[in-house]
């Protein structure tokens, strides 16, 4: 069961949904369920824990399953929200539009031609203080204390 947790998915060629089991004396054994989150959520998975129930006690008692059908169709549900995704995209996209309307053109500076003798030359500053890229030639803070 470890080994099964601990496997990786490929998101490629799959499985994204695997089973496992334990036998753990003649009459008791544990189901592991490894699914990988891309292709199941909360009620996904509540859905299907449910259905394996069925499915288990319907087995111990040499009976049919008698699986529930689903009260959402997915490819109904899947248009659904595309749809209303997009009504609240076009809803954001009329706010902003309308409130920067009457607001001043962005200004127009001139840039520098030529670069500087940083360009191309810049790497991550790593203090506590200032996390941020700034060109090799300009000295850090520990720079700037040594020198003092």
């Amino acid at each position: 069961m470890a080994a099964l947790a601990r496997e990786r998915f490929d998101l490629q060629r799959g499985p994204l949904l695997r089973l496992g089991g334990l036998a753990l004396t003649h009459d008791r054994a544990v189901l592991t369920v490894a699914v990988h989150h891309i292709v199941v959520d909360e009620w996904s998975m509540a859905v299907l824990q449910r259905d394996l129930l069925a499915l288990y006690h319907a087995s111990r008692r040499g009976q049919a399953p008698e699986l529930r059908e689903l009260s959402v169709d997915y490819a109904a549900y899947s248009a659904w929200a595309t749809q209303t995704l997009h009504s609240r995209e076009r809803a954001l996209l009329a706010f902003w539009t309308e409130y920067l309307r009457d607001r001043p053109a962005p200004a127009s500076l001139p840039r520098n031609a030529r670069p500087g003798p940083c360009a191309g030359r810049a790497r991550l500053d790593r203090s506590r203080s200032a996390r941020r890229c700034r060109p090799a030639c300009v000295p850090g803070p520990a720079t700037r204390v040594s020198r003092s």
